[in-house]
Parts: C-alpha cells; structure tokens; sequence
C-alpha cells in the first residue's frame, strides 16, 4: 500500500487544511516531474494529496537528511525520500526514479523561502530523461481551510544547444517537441503511410518485433508504417470523430490510415475497460477503422513462457497468466526481477525480444488473429498484396 498512515490518518486532516485544489485534471499519468515552491516543513503533505488522490502514486521528495528525525530507513522505504547527502548523488537517484516511471518532487527554491537562488536541477533532469513537469503553486498555512493548491500545465524541456526552452503540453501531436523526443518528425506522420498509435517505447519494440516475425522482415516501421505514442493520460485527448471539439485531436487528422493498441489494464476477464478507452474503440469501429484492445492485462502479458527462458537460461518458467501484473509474475519467478523490469521497461523488452517465437506466440490469446488484421492492415496501407 502505497503511504499507510498517510491514506489512513494524515490525508483526512489534510484535507481539513486544504481549501481549494484547482487544475487537478492536469496530473498526468507517471512518470512526471512534480515542482513547487516551498515555505512551510507541511508542503510535501498538501502536494502528496491530489496526487495519491488520482493516482495512488508516491512521489520521492528530494530532501535534506538532517530533517529525518524519524531516521534514513524509514524516510527512504516508506515516505520514499531522495537524501541530498550532495547533488551529483541525489540527482543520480532521482533520475533512476524517473526513469523507473516513478514521481520525482522538486522545490527549485532548495530550502524554505530560497527565493534568490532557484536550483536548476528540475530542469536538468527534465531534460536529460524527456520526462515533462507539472508546476504546482502551494500557498501553504498551519490555518483550517486555508490553503490552496493550483496545478499547472505540464511542459516539456527543449535545448536547441545555446539555451533551454519549456512548451507547455496542451495536445500531444501538435507539440513538436514531444515528437521530436520519440525520434519522430512532424511531417514523418503526414507522409507515412499509416501511423500505429502506441501507449510507450517498449510497446513498440513488442509492436515492431511481432511484425517482423509474422512477415518475416518484410514490413518495417519508417518504411511502411509510423510508430506513435499516446501516452496514458494523453489517450483522453485522441478522438476518431473529426466532429469533436477542439481539445480533442482527430487522429485521422494526422493521418488517415490508422491503427490504435490499447492495453486493456483488466484485472480479470469480469473487468470492463475504462471509459476512455471504451469511447475510442466505439469511434474507431464505427469509422470501420482497426483497433486492437489487448486480451489480458497488458502488452507484456503476451510473452511467452519460452522466451522468459531464453532469457533466464532455464527451462522451467511458467507461463504469465492472462490479468496478472507482470512485474508481479516475475517477482515470483525470480526475486528482485520484478523491480529490475518496473526500473527499466524497455530494456527488458530489448533483453526479452530475442527470444520470442512466431509459433510460440501464435498461441497465446488472441495474437495469430490480431496479427493477420495487423498485417493486412499495413499491406493496404502501402498497396502489397
């Protein structure tokens, strides 16, 4: 459970403190980079709020050791504090954190009330991870139904070599940044023949290696097909509706061959997927279009047994049942490598990769079926019969 006590007895008072929470729908799915400023030791409780509240998330606070009256043990495990025992050490850990897809929190002030001498490490570690930030302005009080909380835009951190830029992201195609992040250029999507709409990397390492088996290296992404992420809360932003309004992007818009792979993040079969989601596989179906909504849980609950052997080097993993987490199957198959995978997602899917098998993948679920709608998807896109 993620904060105990904090869920159990400080949230309820906190939220006795807090008067006002405004732009709460700005918070994204993690990983982010949360930053605020800082003039009460009570900050980290009121910024935790919204975000445990919408996302059950921690966020890992970059603070100095010589507050951790309570001891550096339980400061990092179970409040999940980044000691600042010097810089280059607390940056380390947090740019891991990030990268693990996890929240960093950063008061740029450094210390309370440091308004004269901003630290630039949110900034950095921005830009170093191409991970956005969600600015929070925190007017704190030890008063009753005092204080506020007003979440930001988030905003991504460009360089062009000379100096540092920040776009605020209001819809995910149109920032040229965010494409220029994934290694996409604008008119790459416009000139495509078709774009294959991806929720992150290691779907499309997964995507681009099915592919390759089913035809044998005949297909090949910047070739005869596009590659593009949604991201999870951006998903809410697509439409295949071009009648919607304007805070919804047409997908079809930015291109008119089209095809979405959604994780469907069901626990258990009974499970439904959740609006969002829902509302898109309706718009695209209704358009004709080709969407393909995953059988278990996630993307990765497609890998086969046989290839977590290839990869361990033994020969008697078992195989990942349909709704379970993945990173808790591995958890039980070998300890410490459900972390390892949680740290680092697409370069387990580079290590996993090697190993998987048209055959051996033609049996799970529903693949063989997906993939024949996938390939023939593609052929008409570029005119291959």
């Amino acid at each position: 459970m993620v904060y105990p006590l904090l869920k159990l007895w400080f949230m309820p008072l906190c939220r006795t403190f807090i008067k006002k929470i405004d732009g709460i729908e700005n918070i994204p799915k993690a990983p982010f980079i949360l930053i605020a400023n800082h003039s009460h030791q009570v900050d980290p409780l009121y910024l935790v709020y919204p975000i445990l509240k919408k996302l059950n998330k921690k966020v890992h606070f970059i603070a100095s050791p010589r507050f951790w009256f309570l001891g550096e043990t339980f400061c990092r495990k179970w409040a999940g504090c980044i000691p600042l025992f010097n810089p280059d050490q607390a940056y380390k850990e947090a740019k891991e954190i990030v990268q693990s897809g996890e929240i960093v929190g950063i008061f740029p002030e450094g210390h309370l009330k440091n308004r004269h001498n901003l630290k630039t490490g949110a900034v950095r570690l921005a830009f170093e991870t191409q991970t956005p930030i969600l600015p929070i302005r925190l007017f704190s009080s030890y008063i009753p139904f005092h204080s506020t909380l007003s979440i930001g835009n988030l905003f991504y951190v460009t360089h062009n070599g000379e100096y540092a830029s920040a776009k605020v992201v209001k819809t995910y195609v149109e920032n040229r940044g965010i494409l220029d992040d994934l290694d996409v250029r604008a008119s790459d999507l416009l000139q495509a023949n078709g774009v294959v709409w991806l929720e992150g990397p290691s779907d499309r390492l997964y995507f681009n290696r099915w592919v390759e088996l089913w035809t044998e290296g005949l297909l090949k992404e910047g070739t005869h097909y596009q590659c593009v992420f949604y991201g999870g809360r951006l998903l809410s932003h697509l439409s295949a509706r071009s009648e919607e309004q304007q805070e919804t992007i047409d997908i079809l818009n930015v291109n008119k061959n089209a095809l979405l792979l959604i994780d469907s993040d069901k626990a258990r079969q009974s499970d439904s997927i959740n609006s969002t989601k829902q509302r898109l596989v309706n718009e695209i179906e209704a358009i004709e279009g080709k969407v393909w909504v995953t059988a278990g849980r996630e993307i990765e609950n497609y890998i086969h047994r046989e290839a977590i052997n290839t990869l361990y080097g033994t020969d008697n993993a078992p195989q990942v049942r349909r709704y379970d987490k993945f990173e808790n199957y591995l958890e039980r198959f070998k300890v410490g490598e459900g972390k390892k995978y949680q740290k680092n997602k697409v370069l387990y899917a580079e290590e996993v990769l090697p190993g998987l098998t048209k055959q051996s993948l033609s049996n799970l679920h529903d693949v063989r079926e997906k993939m024949e709608m996938v390939i023939n998807e593609i052929k008409k896109w570029n005119s291959i019969s």
